[in-house]
């Protein structure tokens, strides 16, 4: 019966050291960088991200209070997603409704949604409901801030629907 609680115990323990080791090697914020991740160039004048570089995937909070310091970056964004086939948004609050609504601080998508990513979001299906599509994505692209705190937009690039 010890044996088999040891056996266990060390299967558990190596999980734990993969995952610390995993999250060491992805990098964490750094000072210099508003919206939490590592090398979007912020006030101490680091370079900025460019699509080769590795993009830490930042909130959507995040990234509407520091869009003045990511204009014109590349960035990874996790959120909410809506679209109505033609206003696309990510956002960080769902309102309590059906289909679901961006809520809280919201960034604009600019561009076609891929159909393969849109096959994976849920919608409705009711013929007397508008046509929405809604789920988790993490999404990447070129942010243009705007001015006076409005809604960022984001040029995409590549969207992934998180499951």
């Amino acid at each position: 019966m010890a044996h088999r609680w040891r056996a266990g115990f060390r299967g558990v323990a190596l999980a734990c050291a993969a995952l610390v080791l995993a999250g060491c090697a992805a990098g964490g914020a750094t000072s210099s960088d508003p919206a939490g991740g590592p090398g979007t160039g912020g006030p101490s004048g680091a370079a900025p991200s460019t699509p080769a570089s590795p993009l830490v995937a930042r909130t959507t909070p995040a990234v509407v209070a520091a869009q003045a310091a990511l204009d014109g970056q590349v960035i990874a964004v996790t959120g909410f997603f809506t679209t109505d086939g033609t206003t696309h948004l990510v956002c960080d609050a769902i309102l309590e409704s059906y289909p679901p609504q961006c809520g809280g601080a919201t960034i604009v998508v600019l561009g076609p949604i891929p159909p393969e990513a849109l096959a994976m979001l849920e919608s409705t299906s009711e013929p007397d409901l508008a046509e929405v599509s809604w789920g988790t994505v993490e999404i990447r692209g070129v942010l243009r801030a705007t001015s006076g705190g409005g809604r960022p937009m984001l040029e995409l690039t590549e969207i992934r629907v998180v499951v």
